[in-house]
């Protein structure tokens, strides 16, 4: 479903939602574990110039079993305090966008474990860590627009 809708939109942020969603879908709707944690870290200045992530943090938060809670890239230490508050079993994600991906890193090193980090186009602008934290998987996504 994800591809065709990718397939079928050209507006890049559709896009990202979309494959967002694929991802924090196929671990959150895991059968072993009953409870999702999903953290946004929105880019500078908010969620203003990030329509497509508010929409994929409504969706989630109509997932049942899934807590979403939203943070500004700055405030990456209290989503990291979040993390470690969670019953175990708990599945972590953490979606970024702008510098809120950038500072998805710095949840991935300073927490004990995220099971998913989706880093929606860290900014080239600005600071780019190694990932040197337990992490399951962390996945980067660069929309390159061209010309037609």
């Amino acid at each position: 479903m994800c591809f065709l809708l990718c397939q079928i939109s050209r507006k890049p942020h559709v896009r990202i939602r979309s494959i967002a969603l694929a991802l924090c879908a196929s671990f959150a709707c895991s059968p072993v574990y009953a409870k999702a944690f999903v953290g946004v870290l929105w880019p500078m200045f908010g969620p203003t110039f990030a329509p497509g992530l508010v929409e994929l943090v409504a969706e989630l938060r109509m997932m049942p079993d899934v807590e979403v809670r939203t943070y500004l890239h700055q405030s990456w230490p209290y989503l990291v305090n979040d993390i470690e508050h969670q019953p175990p079993g708990t599945r972590t994600v953490v979606v970024g966008y702008s510098l809120g991906a950038n500072s998805s890193v710095f949840v991935a090193n300073k927490a004990k474990y995220v099971d998913l980090i989706v880093a929606l186009q860290p900014s080239m602008f600005s600071w780019n860590p190694s990932v040197t934290g337990n992490v399951g998987r962390m996945v980067e996504i660069y929309i390159i627009q061209t010309q037609r």
